[in-house]
């Protein structure tokens, strides 16, 4: 049961560490409304960079649950 407590204590020590260490900050207008289209992909879709965006959360959280449910259903092995 105590396995979560380390990972979760994790983010939230970068939750306040991040910020406080940063020397530069961005309004959060900035942050929630510029997106660089400028990027010599050819990808101008405000839409499109958004959602790319979003993945890598997605990806930790199903990561996460595949590797859980795959101990779950293992034997116990030794």
């Amino acid at each position: 049961m105590i396995h979560g407590y380390p990972s979760f204590s994790g983010v939230f020590v970068l939750m306040i560490a991040v910020p406080v260490v940063a020397t530069k900050r961005a309004s959060a207008k900035f942050v929630f409304t510029h997106f660089n289209t400028d990027n010599n992909a050819g990808i101008h879709s405000h839409l499109y960079i958004f959602v790319l965006g979003l993945l890598m959360s997605q990806y930790t959280l199903s990561g996460y649950d595949a590797s859980a449910h795959m101990v779950q259903k293992s034997p116990q092995v030794t």
